[in-house]
């Protein structure tokens, strides 16, 4: 799925493959707290920007523009 990419994106968290890569990230993250916490809050950023209701709502309404325009300038002669 997409989930690497929302990683990516965010910048709060890793992707693995294997489960020793997964152990190896959890062992990170128990011993970094700080590195937790700076996870943590780019993710919660990241949601804010690009998940949460009002970039949404932003996103689907220029959308709306966007065919509105398209269906003018094709009626138009």
């Amino acid at each position: 799925g997409a989930l690497p990419e929302v990683v990516q994106e965010s910048g709060g968290g890793y992707v693995y493959r294997e489960d020793e890569e997964l152990a190896s990230m959890l062992e990170t993250l128990r011993a970094h707290p700080d590195l937790r916490d700076e996870l943590g809050r780019r993710g919660h950023e990241a949601y804010l920007r690009l998940w949460s209701e009002e970039p949404h709502i932003a996103q689907y309404l220029g959308i709306i523009e966007q065919s509105r325009q398209t269906r003018v300038s094709v009626a138009r002669p």
